[in-house]
């Protein structure tokens, strides 16, 4: 028999609500959610970690390695490009999933509740939307980057009129910030819920960015606030999980100027912290996109009056 649950996706919920919903969330479903991550981004989030690990020891051994021989040949840097390509491939992945499986996970959970869905009904509900999933990741970064390049358009434009000077440096500053970064901001922001839509509403993908769209309409700073805080919570978090890095940083670095470590040389200590934290990285962001889907919730019960559909349904059903 299913365990039903006593937290209730579908409610109207104001910011701090949404803020607290989404950690009584996670604290309910810590455990099975885990593993549905571990099981199915598992794999990702680790190359990608691995990856950036190696790829960053390798830079600052050759970082060090350069303060040893006096910094004379700085621009010999050099990055492999076939690691650092699929170091973007594999991340580009890591989010996919843990995307798609956050909305796969919570929209078995509207349905179900609490322990009504296994972790194999949770990969077929990811399998059956990938594709779609897929393509709204590549529209979306389409939009976020034409978006963004209308604006780099722009500032070429004032750059072009204003020539140089403070005036110049001053009016490209704020035209950077009007035209690039808020621009950008408020598409991310509106499709935002684009990911949840598709696999909750089964929608398609055109329909799914309107649907989002018209959610966030006239909630866009509340879901702009959600999102705000959550990222600094996100951030503060992920800056813990490198402390352990920074500290192993130093010391590489310490016996590198000291004379008793080779700069260029791999540190297992860093490699391994480095993961780990990369690891801790990708745990933490899922609290973004929970957040998301908590909000993604509350607007459909704000804007569609489910509650009242429901009651009526439940008072016909009773005078019939």
């Amino acid at each position: 028999m299913m365990e039903k649950s006593d937290f209730v996706l579908y409610r109207k919920r104001d910011f701090s609500d949404v803020i607290n919903a989404t950690f009584a969330f996670i604290t309910s479903e810590i455990l099975p959610y885990l593993k549905a991550i571990t099981l199915f981004c598992g794999i990702p989030i680790l190359l990608t970690s691995i990856l950036a690990a190696w790829f960053s020891d390798d830079i600052m051994g050759q970082v060090f390695a350069q303060i040893l021989a006096g910094g004379e040949n700085i621009e010999g840097m050099s990055t492999n490009p076939g690691i650092l390509g699929l170091l973007y491939f594999t991340s580009f992945l890591a989010y996919l999933f843990l995307i798609g499986i956050t909305s796969a996970y919570m929209s078995l959970y509207s349905i179900n509740g609490r322990g009504g869905f296994t972790s194999m009904d949770i990969w077929n509900e990811f399998a059956s939307h990938f594709w779609p999933l897929l393509a709204i990741f590549i529209l979306t970064a389409i939009l976020v980057a034409g978006t963004g390049g209308i604006g780099v358009v722009i500032i070429m434009m004032i750059t072009a009129l204003a020539g140089t000077g403070t005036l110049a440096g001053l009016l490209i500053f704020l035209g950077s910030i009007t035209f690039i970064i808020l621009p950008v901001i408020y598409v991310m922001i509106s499709f935002s819920l684009t990911p949840m839509v598709l696999f909750v509403e089964k929608r398609g993908i055109v329909s799914s960015f309107g649907r989002s769209f018209k959610l966030i309409s006239g909630f866009w700073w509340l879901t702009f606030g959600i999102v705000f805080i959550l990222l600094l919570i996100v951030t503060a978090l992920s800056m813990l999980f490198s402390l352990p890095v920074m500290i192993a940083g130093f010391i590489k670095g310490y016996f590198a100027m000291s004379g008793e470590g080779s700069g260029d040389s791999h540190s297992v200590a860093l490699i391994v912290t480095s993961i780990l934290s990369g690891l801790g990285q990708y745990l933490v962001y899922a609290i973004l996109l929970i957040g998301v889907g908590v909000q993604y919730f509350s607007l459909r019960e704000q804007k569609d009056n489910r509650d009242l559909f429901q009651k009526v349904s439940e008072m016909a059903a009773e005078s019939n």
